[in-house]
């Protein structure tokens, strides 16, 4: 027991000694770890601050393409007015024409005199003003008639009875001759 009380002292200081140096490499640990830590938050709030970006970016051009969407919807809605407007005035047109055809038809039966007039073949200037027949299979070929008209073609002059038309003295269709 004596070397015990001798080395007492010794001991003390070992296990003091020991404890000071695992809280030394406790301490040295905690420290590498929260300069981790330190450099995971840094990126971690670099990344944060790139997303953010990101979102803002994201955000105005969602806003602008809802802002040109909402003008396109509303362009698509004057269009589709202006369409519905356009092929009621074409069917409105349609029956008026269909009418009119039903009625000169009418009227060119309706005695001899109408029946020639009705039968005689229109001057070629007049058929090319009223051709729609599509040229060269494009139905949506529209000619350009008047060129030919100020250039005079097949026009007759003022005064002078047209080509395979009645006589300016043959009565109207539709008027039967007085005795």
């Amino acid at each position: 027991m004596s070397w015990i009380r001798d080395n007492l002292k010794w001991l003390v200081v070992l296990v003091c000694s020991l404890l000071a140096a695992g809280a030394s490499f406790i301490l040295w640990m905690q420290s590498r770890d929260n300069a981790s830590l330190q450099l995971q938050l840094t990126a971690s709030n670099t990344q944060r601050d790139q997303l953010t970006g990101q979102l803002k970016t994201a955000e105005t051009t969602i806003s602008k393409q809802s802002g040109q969407i909402l003008a396109l919807v509303d362009l698509n809605r004057q269009q589709s007015a202006d369409v519905a407007a356009q092929l009621q005035r074409l069917d409105t047109i349609t029956r008026n024409a269909t009418a009119r055809a039903v009625q000169l038809e009418a009227i060119t039966h309706e005695d001899e005199a109408a029946r020639i007039w009705g039968d005689t073949r229109l001057p070629p200037a007049v058929e090319r003003l009223l051709d729609t027949a599509p040229e060269s299979g494009n139905p949506a070929h529209q000619a350009d008639r008047d060129p030919a008209l100020r250039a005079g073609g097949d026009v007759p002059d003022p005064g002078q009875q047209p080509e395979d038309q009645p006589p300016s003295s043959a009565e109207p269709a539709g008027h039967a001759r007085s005795p």
